[in-house]
């Protein structure tokens, strides 16, 4: 049986409030993983985290929930924590340190880009061990995107050390013979190009610099007239416009690379290179057997840079977005081949395809180019940032910004002030919501689309996903809401993968992970069958149901495992006596590592995190309230929770759940809550 209690929100002692609900959470599950030790460490600093619970424990008793909750205030009032639009910083010569990554982490940054195409692998796992370490400090999920190289097409060398000047209208021969060049010819070592490219094809050398169009060919040769002249030095690079390669994507040092981002923990890998969908299939069929011989549980999600103008023919864009898990529009090379007027449209045509089937796109390349040397942009540049956040791209990225610049942090933060702005400005929504989607006919669409009516309808502070890989998470995130979306997942790298969608803030699992080498795991994969994604992509159609059917078993086994833990960690939080200042002999050392549980309040004597979980849907919700206070999105524990779920829990991509909660818990209401006798 049980009765109401008054429980004003006003007379909640703001230590009580807190730190019981830093307890509730750190007690479903045990102790997180230790961070990695990085080679150095910053000043220490306090945490979000440590805030909650220090400066809380020196304020009055008496103080109002609402006046002693500035810290939460503080964290929402920082335009890092109110934006929806998320940002991606390369890592660098310029920003290699500790101290620098968290300066840009705090800047902004929620996902930093390894790229492969520079350094060793060495440099790499070491900025990856700093990343996680400044991950675990604030509690905040970071993304780490590994950029594979791709092969690099360039001609041979010349004799001249200079290289040679063309000049309008001559003729210039590309061949296979490896004597070094003249004006006449020069090598070009890449047999590929040299079948693939027919008569009136064109060839732009050193970022389309020179461009030349073939007018004959031959075994082992290309005759072209020179159309835009211009000096060429020693191996410049060369772009293939009009010609459809028959090569793969992943060289040998990509498929090297490939295999060390899995080992040590990508979160996202990034595929260049991409002609089309055939392309993302050899990758995905790689990572799959990968990890199922290597017993990667959860794979890293895959990224498809469109580059290449070939991307466009037909359905291929659909069917490139279809396959992978997010898009990079990586404007560098599709800038040189296609037509500059053309880059906008598309541009918009990508975001679109993305955002029609709710995946991340990211807008990158020479955002901020002219920040590399000065500490502002151009209004060129800044017009640039704000296009793509009103066309509503999830993600925009630095490139050499961020990685070699004088001014990296400077560089996220005017992304981040541009993002701010626009994200203001009233007509953001209005081209957002110009091009909604309609969601497909199936209940967990219909249920999301409902939470952000509902949301709006209240004035919710945020729509709550619970969400085993994500997939509800990332609807929620397509329909675009007014608020943000809080994700709750099991798994650490679910939350990493979710920090670059637009709106989401994904909460750190404090439990640890299945992550990467899970031996404990045998044989089990999170992996779609490579037939099956082939099948969808040759019939034209999806294969989320292939997907699905392949990972339900794994999958369910996990997420029981997970609520089975939860379950018993519920209960022996409620089992342990714990007096005001100390700790009973039956306290674990887990527990004593966590802030002490303060007197509770006389007017809120059994709080709804301390009555009985009565099932595994209780305790989300419970670690939905939880974790909003920790975000910083709500502020009074009258404060209004959207939250979704699936049940029977652990069943993924279900959403059949919608529940409306006050922050102090699901069983208070308008400042009562239900207790025990």
């Amino acid at each position: 049986m049980t009765r109401p209690v008054q429980a004003f929100v006003s007379l909640v002692p703001p230590t009580a409030a807190r730190t019981s609900f830093l307890l509730h959470m750190a007690t479903l599950a045990p102790l997180p993983q230790q961070p990695p030790t990085p080679p150095q460490s910053p000043t220490p600093q306090a945490t979000f985290a440590d805030l909650l619970v220090n400066g809380a424990s020196s304020s009055s008793s008496t103080t109002t929930m609402s006046s002693s909750s500035s810290l939460e205030n503080d964290k929402v009032s920082q335009p890092r924590w109110r934006k929806s639009t998320k940002q991606v910083a390369t890592l660098g010569p310029a920003s290699s340190t500790l101290e620098m990554i968290e300066a840009l982490f705090l800047a902004g940054a929620d996902m930093f880009r390894l790229n492969f195409s520079h350094g060793n692998p060495e440099q790499k796992l070491d900025l990856l061990q700093k990343i996680r370490h400044i991950e675990a400090k604030h509690r905040h999920p970071i993304a780490i995107l590994g950029d594979l190289q791709g092969p690099k097409l360039r001609v041979g060398v010349f004799a001249n050390p200079e290289g040679e000047v063309l000049q309008p209208g001559q003729l210039f021969r590309l061949d296979s013979d490896a004597t070094p060049g003249n004006a006449q010819r020069v090598q070009l070592p890449h047999p590929e190009i040299l079948q693939a490219a027919d008569i009136g094809h064109a060839l732009l050398v050193d970022d389309g610099k020179v461009k030349l169009v073939v007018r004959g060919k031959g075994p082992g040769y290309l005759d072209c007239t020179v159309v835009v002249a211009g000096r060429i030095k020693d191996r410049k690079g060369v772009n293939t416009p009009d010609s459809l390669l028959p090569m793969s994507p992943l060289t040998p040092k990509d498929r090297r690379d490939l295999e060390y981002q899995m080992d040590i923990g990508c979160d996202w890998i990034a595929l260049s290179f991409v002609q089309t969908p055939d392309d993302i299939i050899e990758i995905r069929t790689l990572m799959d057997d990968y990890a199922r011989r290597h017993k990667i549980a959860i794979q890293p999600a895959l990224m498809a840079k469109i580059e290449k103008p070939s991307c466009f023919d037909g359905d291929n864009l659909r069917r490139i977005v279809q396959l992978c898990d997010g898009i990079m529009v990586a404007r560098g090379d599709l800038g040189v081949e296609c037509p500059p007027e053309d880059v906008p449209l598309l541009q918009k045509q990508i975001i679109d395809e993305c955002r029609q089937q709710g995946k991340p796109v990211v807008v990158a390349t020479q955002m901020l180019e002219s920040m590399i040397d000065n500490p502002t942009p151009t209004r060129a540049e800044a017009s640039d940032v704000s296009t793509a956040i009103y066309d509503g791209a999830d993600a925009i990225m630095l490139s050499a910004e961020s990685a070699a610049g004088k001014y990296p942090v400077e560089s996220v933060t005017m992304q981040q002030r541009i993002i701010n702005r626009v994200e203001r400005d009233v007509h953001y929504r209005t081209l957002l919501h110009s091009a909604d989607f309609f969601p497909t006919k199936t209940p967990a669409d219909a249920l999301i689309t409902a939470a952000r009516q509902i949301a709006q309808t209240i004035q919710a502070k945020a729509i709550v996903c619970f969400s085993l890989r994500g997939t509800t998470v990332l609807r929620a995130s397509k329909t675009r809401p007014s608020v943000p979306i809080l994700a709750l997942c099991p798994f650490k790298e679910t939350a990493r993968q979710l920090a670059l969608s637009w709106g989401v803030y994904p909460d750190l699992p404090e439990e640890g992970s299945y992550g990467p080498n899970a031996d404990h795991m045998g044989d089990l994969t999170f992996v779609a069958s490579s037939s099956a994604s082939k099948k969808a992509v040759s019939s034209g159609g999806s294969s989320s149901s292939s997907t699905s059917t392949s990972t339900t078993t794994t999958m369910e086994q996990l997420a029981k495992e997970w609520g089975a833990r939860n379950r018993d960690a519920d209960e022996d939080r409620r089992t342990t006596t714990m007096a005001p200042n100390s700790f009973s002999a039956t306290t674990t050392t887990a527990q004593q590592s966590q802030p002490q549980m303060p007197p509770a309040s006389p007017l809120l004597q059994q709080p709804d995190y301390n009555l009985p979980a009565t099932d595994d849907f209780d305790l989300v919700l419970r670690h939905a309230c939880t974790a909003a206070m920790n975000k910083g999105l709500v502020s009074n524990l009258d404060d209004l929770l959207v939250v979704t779920a699936g049940l029977p829990f652990g069943t993924p991509g279900a959403a059949n759940i919608l529940r409306i909660v006050p922050a102090a818990g699901p069983s208070c209401w308008d400042g009562l809550c239900r207790v025990e006798d």
